[in-house]
């Protein structure tokens, strides 16, 4: 990590960028920025533009879980959670009778008030505020290896199933007619965008 704040200091000569936390926090830009773009494109393809927001809301309720069981590390609690909600709000848009955006907004509204309730428990609620605006300036060297590694595996997805995502949510039937297992394109996408978000 040290030679590429030294590469940093020599392509950025500006105060600013002689402290490591300003560093740290353009590298997670620079990370973070074309996997949300790649992701985003495809979510409003799909008609998910709310999707990532309800993610996001919902990591209260990863943290208050996550609080509940003992789990030290937030990263895992959160991703395991965002995995977990991601999943189930595929599932219910696939089976129910309501639109994508009634359901996400009632998962939306859910995680929120259940992480309420569980981080009110023991007065622990501002400790975890800062989930649901983030913090920039608070990323550490772990971070952006947690958003490295997500990173590549989100370009290498991108890369292996691009197609079949896009066929999936222009016309579900014909992708199936194709042979494309529609069904898991979804899922292996959703937990692609939760993971993306909760490591944002």
């Amino acid at each position: 990590m040290q030679t590429v704040y030294a590469v940093m200091d020599k392509i950025l000569p500006f105060e600013m960028f002689s402290l490591q936390f300003m560093k740290n926090a353009l590298l997670a830009l620079l990370l973070l920025t074309p996997l949300l773009a790649l992701l985003g494109t495809m979510a409003v393809n799909r008609r998910m533009a709310f999707f990532s927001d309800a993610l996001g809301h919902s990591a209260l309720a990863g943290a208050g879980i996550g609080m509940i069981l003992g789990i030290s590390s937030l990263t895992v609690i959160l991703i395991a959670f965002g995995l977990l909600w991601a999943l189930l709000i595929s599932r219910i848009n696939r089976t129910g009778g309501a639109s994508a955006d009634t359901n996400i907004s009632v998962f939306s509204s859910t995680g929120i008030a259940l992480g309420l309730v569980l981080l009110s428990q023991n007065s622990n609620f501002s400790k975890y505020s800062s989930l649901l605006v983030g913090d920039v300036l608070a990323i550490g060297q772990g971070d952006i290896a947690w958003l490295l590694i997500s990173l590549l595996l989100g370009l290498t997805a991108w890369a292996m199933l691009y197609n079949p995502l896009l066929l999936t949510a222009v016309n579900p039937q014909l992708a199936q007619s194709r042979g494309i297992r529609t069904r898991w394109a979804e899922d292996l996408f959703v937990c692609l965008v939760a993971i993306a978000v909760m490591l944002s």
